[in-house]
C-alpha cells in the first residue's frame, strides 16, 4: 500500500550561499512526503528554487516589518490555503520563531531554532550548516543522502560558454569578485595566478560576476561572458561543472562550485575563517591565513599542478 502524501513546505530566505547549501535536501523531503515541495524565500532566488524538479511552488516573503498588518495576513493567507501537513524551516531565524508562534501556530513544524550551526558537532559532516540541517531533518524522519552528496545537474544550462570551457585540456576557473557589500572577501593575486597559470599552459578562465566586471577585465584569461553580462546561475553551474579545477573567494559562485563537486580551493582570511568548514565539502578544500594577501599565487599553482 502506498504511503499518503504529504504536503511540505520549506522555508529558507538565504542567503546564497546557504541555499546552495541546502538544495540537495529539496530531494530528500520530497522523497519523504511524496510529492514536491513548496518553497518560501526571497524574490532574488525564486528561479534558483524553481528550477528544481522536486519543487512544485515559490512563495516570496521579502522579509517586511513585521509591523506590516497587510503583510502579516497575507503571510498567514498563505500558509492558510496551502493546507500543509509540514513547515520544514531551514532559516532558523528569529523570524522564522515568529512565524511558527503567531502566524501558523497551529501547523506541524520541523524546526531547530537560533542554535548557532557550530554547536551541531559531527565526524562525518565538516559543514556545521549541514550538521544542523542533518539533524534537524533526521529529528522529522526524513533522510539526508541528497543534502550531503546529492546530484544537482538540474542547475546546469548548456551555452557557448560551456562549450569553450569544454573544448578545453585543462580547464581553470577563477572566480575572483565577491558581492559590492564584501570585497574585504576578494583575495588581490588573481592577476599573478593567472599569468603563472598560462605560463604553465593551463588554460585560464575568469566568470565575473556583476560587482567585478572591471576587476575581471584586469585577469589574463578568457573571459566567460553570455554576450557582453555576466553569466547568470544556470549557465555558470553549466561551465563549474565542466572546470578541471575552480579558485574563489567566500561567495555565492565558490558555494556552488562546492555544491556541484567541483575539485577546488576557497580563500579565507581570519575575519571570516568561522565560515570556511561550510565550503570544504565534497571536492572543494580551503586554504585560510591572517590575511589574505598572505596567500601566494605560487601556493595555488602547486594545488592545481599536484593535480596532474
Amino acid at each position: 500500500m502506498s504511503q499518503a502524501v504529504r504536503r511540505a513546505l520549506v522555508i529558507k530566505h538565504g542567503a546564497l550561499g546557504d541555499i546552495f547549501l541546502i538544495l540537495g535536501a529539496l530531494q530528500d523531503i520530497a522523497e519523504a512526503t511524496g510529492a514536491p515541495v513548496d518553497v518560501l524565500t526571497m524574490s532574488p532566488y525564486v528561479k534558483i528554487f524553481k528550477r528544481s524538479p522536486h519543487v512544485n511552488r515559490v512563495f516570496v516573503d521579502n522579509r517586511q516589518s513585521r509591523l506590516n498588518p497587510w503583510y502579516l495576513c497575507e503571510l498567514r493567507r498563505m500558509f492558510s490555503d496551502g493546507a500543509y501537513d509540514q513547515i520544514i524551516d531551514l532559516q532558523n531565524s528569529k523570524r522564522t520563531l515568529f512565524y511558527r508562534k503567531f502566524i501558523a501556530p497551529k501547523l506541524n513544524w520541523c524546526q531547530l531554532g537560533i542554535i548557532p550551526p557550530t554547536e551541531f558537532v559531527s565526524q562525518t559532516i565538516s559543514s556545521p550548516v549541514l550538521a544542523k540541517a542533518a539533524t534537524q531533518l533526521g529529528n522529522c524522519s526524513i533522510g539526508t543522502e541528497n543534502l550531503l552528496r546529492g546530484d544537482l545537474e538540474w542547475l546546469c544550462d548548456d551555452s557557448e560558454a560551456v562549450s569553450r570551457v569544454s573544448e578545453s585540456r585543462c580547464p581553470v576557473i577563477l572566480l575572483p569578485g565577491a558581492s559590492a557589500a564584501h570585497t574585504h572577501k576578494i583575495w588581490p593575486r588573481y592577476a599573478e595566478l593567472a599569468e603563472l597559470l598560462i605560463k604553465e599552459g593551463v588554460d585560464v578562465f575568469v566568470a565575473p560576476g556583476p560587482d567585478d566586471m572591471e576587476l575581471c577585465k584586469s585577469i589574463s584569461g578568457r573571459q566567460l561572458l553570455s554576450g557582453e553580462r555576466w553569466l547568470d546561475f544556470f549557465q555558470l553551474a553549466g561551465v563549474l561543472a565542466k572546470a578541471k579545477f575552480v579558485v574563489g573567494n567566500d561567495s555565492g559562485p565558490t558555494h556552488l562550485a562546492a555544491s556541484l563537486g567541483t575539485k577546488g580551493v576557497a580563500l579565507f582570511s581570519q575575519r571570516t575563517s568561522q565560515y570556511a568548514p561550510n565550503m570544504a565539502r565534497k571536492q572543494m578544500g580551503v586554504m585560510v591565513s591572517n590575511e589574505l594577501s598572505e596567500i601566494s599565487a605560487e601556493s595555488i599553482l602547486d594545488l592545481i599542478k599536484a593535480l596532474d
